[in-house]
């Protein structure tokens, strides 16, 4: 199989779409928050798609970088190494190290619509590792909440 493809949670993945698709869209609130059957309760096997995902990504640590496209422009990127201070500019800075980008401005083909760039790098920077850690807490409360039910103040 190649690197492209792989087996996640019993499915053949192309490419992180799909595992998306698959956890966000098809099991999660999204459309039973358009039929009005919202549970905000979030369940195991959705903690553990999560959970699933976040294994299959990169590795931590990821860093916000500022960096240069070829034209000299702003680039915005999330990668695995910590950013320089430099503004390295194409092709000075190792493309195998970006895990993503929120703008490249030259030619324009990465940009949001709001210009929070700075702010979108961030969060993506920071959820790979909060979100791990966020699954964690979730089933800990749950194991004290259970560990309190069944032993009720008299």
């Amino acid at each position: 199989m190649s690197a492209a493809v792989r087996v996640v949670g019993g499915f053949v993945v192309k490419n992180a779409v799909t595992i998306v698709d698959r956890c966000f869209r098809g099991r999660f609130a999204g459309y039973e928050a358009v039929l009005g059957v919202y549970d905000a309760n979030m369940r195991e096997d959705e903690l553990e798609d999560i959970e699933e995902l976040c294994g299959a990504a990169s590795p931590p640590p990821w860093f916000v970088r500022q960096l240069d496209d070829d034209w000299a422009m702003g680039l915005v990127a999330v990668s695995t190494t910590p950013d320089t201070g430099l503004g390295e500019r194409w092709p000075e800075f190792d493309h195998g190290e970006i895990i993503a980008a929120t703008l490249v401005q030259q030619p324009r083909y990465v940009d949001s619509v709001d210009g929070l760039w700075d702010q979108n790098a961030a969060f993506i920077a920071m959820a790979r590792e909060a979100v791990p850690r966020l699954v964690s807490e979730v089933r800990r409360l749950r194991a004290l909440l259970a560990e309190t039910d069944s032993h009720p103040s008299r």
